[in-house]
Parts: C-alpha cells; structure tokens; sequence
C-alpha cells in the first residue's frame, strides 16, 4: 500500500496517483485538507509520500463554523497521528515534521552554508520601516509562517499570502504599530529560479518578468493571475550553488522540496525559501522530464 497525504485537489498529486494506478499499485490517499475522518492503517503500508498537510486543528475551523468540541478534540488526535507515519520504516517522500519548518531557521541554516540570502528584518513599526527606506529604495513583505490559505466561510473567499514590493508610497497604508512582520530588502532580478529537489537530484527553470522593474520579483502567483508578462525557460543551478543546497537539504533531513532563489544582476544566487510541499507542474511543463512518472516509481 502506498500513502499520499495531500489535498484531492492538488494538480502533482493527482497526475502521480494516474501513473500509480496505471503501474496497478495499491494506493490511499489521505486528503488532509477534508476529509478528516477517513480509514487509516500502518499495516502493508510500504512508501508514504507527505506531499501537502494541514496539520494545525485550530485552521480547520475556518472549513465549517459549526464544528463541536467533539470534533474539534477529533481534529487534534489527527494532528498527533498523521506525524506518527514519519516513524514506519518504510520509504518515505518528505516528512510530516517538515511541514511546520521555520522559514527564518531555515534562512540561517542556508546562510551557514555558504549562501546568500537577502537583508532579513522583523519589524512592528512604521519608524522601522522608515529607517530601512532611508537606506534602501524597495523592500519585500512576505509571510514568516507555513500557512498556505485562510478560508472566511462567512464571505466565501479564500484569502492567500503573496511575496510584495514595498515601496515608500505604500507606507501611508500602514499603521504606526503592527503585528511583527518579515521584511527583506528587494534584490533587482535577472530571474527567480525555481527548483525541485527530489531524491538527490535538481530540477529548475528560471521565470523571467518582462514587467517594469518596481514590479518584478513578485510572486509567481501574482503574476499568473494578473495576466503579467513573465517567461519560464530551463536553468541549470550552478555545482557550487548545487553542493550547498545538498547540505542544507541533508541537515533538514529532506529528500523533497521546492525551493526559490534570485539571480541579481550581477548573476549571483540568493537562496529565498523551501517549501517542502511546493508547486512544481510549471517545472514538469517546462522540462518535460516526465517528473510525475518518476514520483511514481520512486514510491514503487
């Protein structure tokens, strides 16, 4: 039996599990965004892929605003069994624990590696920011957590976090205190390179923006879904840039993960983010490599 914890709506997790039933492999998917109560055993399990999980009970909440304590007491034993599969001594995609990574850890630990990584910041102010203006003309806000989406059932909207420029102009929209947030300061991109890991080896395209320059380096999702001009082509991460992501990835103890970088204009990397559940249809349609197959047969 093969396990994939993920969402039913996930695009990669449904293109692996057509080449898994075509291989005629027994498999399970546990959709951990829903379907909460579904029937789970260890017993025959022989690979688990942890592509995406939600695990904390409190933003199942936001799914349905008439959840009792019953369930929500039901909601909190699944955020203690799913990370159990982590322990099977089977062949394993990822890991549950990694989905509650530290994106400012993980910064440090890339930076101690030898990689660069923009200017970091926590600020709760506006003279904070005011300060980092006098020295930098844009900055970049994104979020510090994991979290993917927050659902407002009672307006039926999801609402979804986005890496933005900041500029001076927008600070008339900010309070004079606010709640400590993450800011780094803007790096002028040649390209985001984007980057599957997986099972030792590196998959990446560069996603180049033909935008006005206050606009680039937005995130990838802002850019599809405003229709911006931006072109994705094949990248080859430099060895030096390779060998460093291999011990980043070996300390996380992480054989999968998408992550982002910035070639600036003096052709330098800086190392952005993992996301170990993070989209990569766009790298498959770019290099056509048949990753999905691949997945699948890894987890045979």
């Amino acid at each position: 039996m093969i396990i994939l914890v993920s969402s039913a709506h996930d695009y990669e997790t449904t293109n692996v599990l057509k080449w898994l039933n075509f291989n005629g492999k027994q498999n399970k998917l546990i959709d951990s965004f829903s379907n909460l109560v579904s029937e789970i055993s260890y017993e025959g399990v022989t690979a688990i892929w942890f592509r995406k999980i939600k695990l904390d009970y409190e933003a199942f909440l936001q799914y349905n605003l008439n959840y009792t304590n019953n369930t929500i007491l039901l909601l909190r034993e699944f955020q203690d069994i799913i990370p159990f599969y982590d322990k099977l001594s089977v062949k394993h995609i990822g890991k549950a624990a990694h989905f509650k990574s530290n994106k400012l850890q993980i910064l440090n630990l890339a930076e101690k590696n030898g990689l660069n990584i923009p200017k970091t910041f926590i600020v709760n102010n506006k003279k904070a920011l005011l300060n980092l203006f006098s020295q930098h003309e844009r900055l970049i806000i994104k979020q510090a957590s994991d979290f993917t989406s927050i659902m407002n059932k009672s307006q039926n909207a999801y609402f979804l976090p986005y890496t933005k420029v900041f500029l001076p102009t927008d600070l008339k929209l900010v309070p004079d205190n606010f709640f400590s947030s993450l800011v780094q300061v803007y790096i002028e991109p040649l390209a985001e390179v984007k980057t599957l890991f997986f099972d030792g080896e590196f998959y990446s395209v560069a996603i180049i923006s033909t935008n006005d320059s206050k606009k680039k380096y937005e995130d990838l999702k802002l850019l599809m879904k405003e229709n911006k001009n931006f072109e994705i082509v094949p990248y080859d991460l430099d060895y030096n840039i390779k060998l460093k992501m291999r011990k980043v990835f070996k300390e996380l103890n992480l054989n999968f993960g998408v992550f982002d970088g910035i070639i600036d204009l003096n052709n330098n990397f800086s190392f952005l983010e993992i996301n170990p559940g993070g989209k990569f249809a766009i790298i498959e349609s770019t290099l056509k490599i048949g990753l999905y197959k691949k997945i699948a047969e890894y987890l045979c």
